[in-house]
């Protein structure tokens, strides 16, 4: 799948070649996901000095995704799945695989 299916709010396509670790969510449009982001936050504890290596990135196909989502996390980076793309990618996987929210 290409990158630039996946591109935040200025149009930029996610890029991997910062060397981080990357740690995405696919948002579901349901509130469990702050579930997750509450999680991702509290990563910052458990990861100590080695903080600055992980990028967190929250993918949705929503373009009208809850915009105090970036106030509450600035650390938190956002895409859309525009085409759908990785959604679908994530569709071959497993019948089951949206059904839960999932960190990965």
């Amino acid at each position: 799948m290409p990158s630039e299916s996946l591109v935040n709010i200025k149009r930029q396509a996610i890029s991997f070649d910062d060397g981080k670790w990357v740690l995405a969510h696919y948002y579901l449009n349901n509130n469990e996901y702050e579930t997750t982001l509450r999680l991702m936050r509290q990563l910052n504890v458990a990861l100590n000095r080695d903080i600055f290596r992980l990028k967190r990135v929250l993918i949705s196909d929503d373009i009208d995704l809850d915009k105090n989502i970036h106030s509450e996390y600035p650390n938190l980076e956002i895409y859309f799945d525009l085409m759908n793309d990785f959604k679908s990618l994530l569709d071959q996987n497993s019948d089951q695989f949206l059904t839960l929210q999932k960190s990965f």
